[in-house]
């Protein structure tokens, strides 16, 4: 009996080393063909040129074509339904934003589960949002914006790209801490919504810092505060919205992600390669002119923070009662 169990133990050692080896000679060999990564938003978006600086630097490192599919639809649900059901192989990766942290929060019939169905590669880097308002807006500055809103609940309109996006969330987030009321606009053009608030059919707007950066340094806009912890180096004037409501903060999270059963051994050698690149002073400027401050994270603290984002947004729809169609 003692010697069966000993011939076991050998025996499942034996598979585990195996394992092992074969996973090392699986990474050494990776990739051994073009690599494709999914990007679930449209073209010209943040994430999107993200993984577009990351594909090419990559491509120079590995010698292999790295190729950026943009599958927008549904708010990233599409595209992330494709990734979900991709050969886990290491050949098809996808890069997210926080959006894939929402659509947890808002849906409860997705086609995939935004964390089981998915492997985390790496943590990319974060960008800020900011709250902008229309530069006739009787409005000083963030306190004096949160004391006249306390005074005259909802007598502030605010836009943003659709009910339930991350700018939306994350305006509800803040009007819940500062304890006020705003009339929320949604928009399917953020287009639509730059030239509304420039005019003042609307008083302000939760959005991305690139999205009308060049209109706050044209004075189109006014910027009243960053969502980040600390002050964007983008906008080194304007003040953290934690500066005026302690504890504040919204970044939104850009990471790399793989069907789910994709080899450790690979995930960690896209994630050794990848951080590298993005400490590239090339890839840096490219990611910093969209306002994505490079912070590669491997999986295990990328996940923790994307697992912590879906708990987050949940209480913050379900508080807010915010309901999608």
């Amino acid at each position: 009996m003692k010697s069966f169990k000993m011939a076991r133990t050998v025996g499942r050692m034996a598979s585990a080393w195996l394992a092992l080896a074969a996973g090392i000679a699986c990474a050494q060999a990776y990739p051994a063909r073009p690599v494709r990564i999914i990007v679930p938003y449209g073209v010209g978006t943040a994430t999107d040129t993200a993984a577009r600086a990351l594909a090419q630097k990559l491509s120079e490192v590995w010698g292999k074509g790295v190729s950026v599919e943009a599958i927008p639809g549904a708010g990233g649900v599409v595209g992330s339904t494709t990734l979900a059901k991709a050969t886990p192989d290491g050949y098809t990766l996808g890069v997210v934003a926080g959006a894939h942290a929402v659509n947890a929060a808002l849906y409860h019939n997705l086609p995939y589960d935004s964390l089981k169905d998915f492997k985390p590669v790496m943590n990319i880097g974060f960008t800020p949002l900011m709250i902008v308002c229309n530069p006739q807006l009787p409005v000083h500055d963030l306190k004096d914006l949160i004391a006249q809103a306390k005074a005259a609940p909802n007598k502030f309109s605010y836009g943003s790209g659709g009910t339930g996006s991350a700018p939306h969330l994350a305006m509800e987030y803040f009007v819940d801490m500062a304890g006020i009321r705003m009339t929320h606009a949604p928009y399917k053009n953020l287009g639509q919504l730059g030239s509304d608030l420039m005019s003042g059919q609307i008083d302000l707007s939760m959005t991305a810092v690139s999205t009308l950066l060049s209109n706050v340094k044209a004075g189109k806009v006014r910027a009243l505060g960053v969502t980040g912890a600390k002050r964007s180096p983008l906008l080194p004037e304007t003040p953290a919205i934690a500066e005026v409501v302690p504890g504040y903060e919204v970044k939104v999270w850009i990471g790399m992600i793989a069907p789910a059963g994709t080899p450790d051994a690979i995930t960690k050698k896209i994630y050794e390669d990848g951080a590298a690149a993005l400490r590239s002073p090339e890839v840096t400027k490219i990611l910093l002119n969209q306002a994505i401050e490079t912070e590669p994270q491997p999986a295990g603290p990328f996940w923790e923070h994307v697992t912590d984002e879906v708990a987050r947004w949940t209480r913050i729809v379900n508080k807010a009662g915010v309901k999608v169609e």
